[in-house]
């Protein structure tokens, strides 16, 4: 298989002689995370195998055909069953002696060539069984529009915490590397300013851990709780109160980041840099850079805007 062109929501695939179209179609839209998607196909076959569904029996009456035809047209679409992309296609072939069959694709290798076109969709189409057919029907939801962006009680209570959480976290563990950094590396100045330096650094860092005890494994719980709920329903990731406090909390971080570096040149210019300090400003740029990066990995991965 080939990628041989893409643009916005287009996307052009070109399978050769012997390649399996259809495990490679899947393939393709699982590693591209595509959700939702309309599919046409044209050129050859050498071997394909077609179905007809018998609603009596809910089974496919299925069929062979190993020589080479002509793929007069294959269509479908890409949804989600379970989270999982899955493909519903339906074609017709003609062979040499121009007679033509057609049904449900379920198997299709490449002849010459097989030019695949996909059209993305912005919105997830999800599958669900329906037991009165047997088959996995695309899911009635004609709310789609207004439930992508629709925040549950539940929704806005998981990613406030997980953020609240995450804040509290990051603060503490600075605030305990920090105490660490001032008990190894003291300051002679520090001592009569607040009583006892070991003291106050003693406090603090009981208070830290203590906070990060209970704050981080909330923050990881909640993460859990919500990307098991973005596999059943993935379009919450555009929801509009994770969205805003993803972004703002990358805003939060990017400043953080400017004045720790505005900081450290400061100093430098002043000929005061210490290694207390420049363990400090490390500390602060390892905790920001990771969660900014995190986050910005999270939204490229998934297309969030």
């Amino acid at each position: 298989m080939k990628h041989i062109a893409s643009e916005k929501d287009q996307e052009v695939l070109r399978f050769d002689i012997g390649d399996d179209v259809l495990s490679g179609l899947l393939e393709f839209v699982e590693k591209n995370d595509i959700k939702a998607a309309w599919v046409w196909m044209v050129g050859a076959s050498r071997e394909v195998e077609l179905g007809f569904y018998d609603v009596s029996s809910k089974e496919y009456k299925k069929q062979k055909f190993g020589e080479v035809m002509e793929i007069l047209s294959v269509s479908g679409n890409i949804a989600t069953l379970d989270g999982k992309p899955v493909y519903h296609l339906h074609g017709s072939f003609a062979g040499e002696d121009y007679k033509s069959y057609g049904g449900h694709v379920h198997r299709l290798i490449a002849n010459a060539t097989v030019e695949v076109f996909i059209h993305r969709i912005e919105k997830t189409l999800v599958r669900e069984y329906n037991s009165k057919v047997g088959l996995n029907l695309l899911k009635s939801d004609f709310n789609m529009e207004e439930n992508k962006h629709r925040t549950s009680p539940k929704d806005f209570f998981l990613n406030l915490l997980s953020m609240v959480a995450l804040y509290m976290s990051a603060g503490s563990f600075i605030a305990l590397i920090f105490q660490y950094i001032n008990i190894f590396f003291p300051d002679v100045l520090d001592s009569g300013n607040y009583g006892d330096p070991l003291d106050v650094a003693y406090r603090v860092i009981r208070f830290a851990v203590s906070t990060l005890i209970v704050s981080f494994p909330v923050y990881l719980l909640s993460l859990r709780f919500m990307g098991k709920d973005y596999v059943v329903n993935p379009e919450k990731r555009n929801l509009r109160i994770r969205k805003w406090l993803v972004y703002f909390t990358l805003f939060v971080v990017s400043v953080i980041i400017m004045g720790d570096f505005i900081a450290l040149i400061n100093t430098f210019l002043g000929g005061e840099l210490t290694v207390r300090f420049i363990l400090k400003v490390l500390t602060v740029l390892a905790v920001t850079g990771s969660i900014f990066w995190y986050y910005l990995w999270d939204l490229r991965k998934y297309k969030t805007e």
